[in-house]
């Protein structure tokens, strides 16, 4: 039990408070765990749960610009280079050290928990910037007009 305490620390510690946690994320998954396996589980989970997030705004900006193929055709680019700056940010931060492409022998138990949780928080960050396109697309003059 001492372990899982010292693990859970660890987490917070590396992680930060989780106050700006979405609320369905299952923070029961994280209270539960009882191993570092459990851990990264729960924060595999969180990327999964906060990616459908990521899904969802998309197609719903996509749902309300369906008859403006520029805009589109932007959004796409922009989205496909988002994903690709986030597989950068992440290898960034967690270097495939080694000849293996599988980094957790170099960093450890932990390391599939901290990259999934790096993930999910550039995920939220991504979000929050494309969820502006839902309540603000067009209302001034410096964020692009619908045609």
């Amino acid at each position: 039990m001492k372990y899982v305490g010292i693990t859970i620390l660890t987490a917070a510690i590396c992680f930060g408070a989780r106050a700006s946690e979405p609320k369905h994320i299952n923070k029961d998954c994280w209270k539960n765990a009882v191993s570092q396996l459990d851990l990264n589980g729960c924060a595999g989970s969180e990327t999964e749960t906060t990616d459908a997030e990521l899904n969802r705004v998309y197609k719903a900006i996509k749902d309300r610009n369906k008859k403006d193929a520029i805009f589109l055709k932007s959004l796409k680019k922009s989205q496909l280079a988002w994903i690709k700056y986030r597989d950068a940010q992440v290898e960034m931060k967690f270097p495939p050290y080694g000849s293996s492409t599988d980094t957790s022998y170099y960093y450890g138990s932990m390391q599939p928990m901290c990259e999934a949780t790096y993930e999910t928080q550039l995920t939220r960050e991504r979000i929050s910037v494309l969820k502006e396109w839902l309540v603000r697309h067009g209302d001034d003059g410096c964020s692009g007009s619908q045609p």
